[in-house]
């Protein structure tokens, strides 16, 4: 059974509030971006449904080594993480 440190219980609600931080902040971003797109001119509501067709349309073959790496990098920090 792990023992209970200060650290551990610094670093478990260190991790708790920045996780409710990320979650809100990136809900907000997404609710503002819905929010402005939908009162926008014709000619900037058109861009952004043409930028949002151009990141679906990308091609995962172009960026599968990069997306490896970036794999292999967080299974290596969640090991280090759980090491510590």
């Amino acid at each position: 059974m792990e023992s209970w440190s200060l650290f551990t219980l610094y670093r478990r609600i260190l991790f708790s509030a920045v996780s409710v931080y990320v979650l809100i902040r990136v809900s907000l971003f997404l609710w503002n971006w819905v929010v402005a797109s939908a009162n926008d001119s014709r000619e900037i509501h058109v861009l952004r449904r043409y930028l949002v067709t151009l990141i679906m349309r990308s091609r995962l073959r172009r960026f599968w080594f990069d997306l490896l790496q970036i794999g292999v990098l967080v299974i290596l920090l969640g090991t280090l993480l759980r090491m510590h």
